[in-house]
């Protein structure tokens, strides 16, 4: 997690996800318990992902992006596809799950990942500033 202090995060992130006072902090926790990547295009930094196995065969992705998926949407898109398709195909887990923001992007990113809604109806209220989530996984 050594590239925290260079990446430009967007506020949702901060506002809604990390929203401590030291954000850097809760990453490094989160970072100690999963495994971490660091996701780079062109020198510049995308995201930060991770996954926790939960318990035997369910594991959680995280992910933290940057503003700069903004200007490499589609490559990011692509990037994240390989990743998690990369992490399915390991075969160690026959549950992938994500939270995602309940909006037209994330929805449609996670459809396109393979990833199948769980929550027709969004989780009200999910974050600290009452925004609105849904769950996505992949089963086997």
């Amino acid at each position: 997690m050594e590239h925290l202090q260079l990446m430009d995060i967007r506020k949702h992130e901060v506002e809604n996800i990390l929203c401590v006072n030291n954000y850097e902090e809760k990453i490094q926790a989160l970072a100690s318990v999963s495994s971490t990547v660091t996701v780079f295009y062109s020198d510049e930094i995308l995201c930060v992902l991770g996954l926790y196995e939960m318990y035997k065969g369910v594991c959680e992705i995280w992910i933290i992006p940057c503003k700069t998926i903004v200007k490499h949407g589609l490559i990011y898109a692509r990037i994240m596809k390989k990743l998690l398709n990369q992490v399915w195909e390991m075969g160690y887990y026959n549950r992938i799950q994500v939270t995602a923001l309940n909006d037209n992007l994330h929805n449609k990113f996670f459809s396109w990942l393979k990833f199948d809604l769980e929550t027709p109806n969004g989780m009200e209220n999910f974050t600290i500033n009452k925004c609105n989530y849904n769950m996505w996984s992949r089963t086997k």
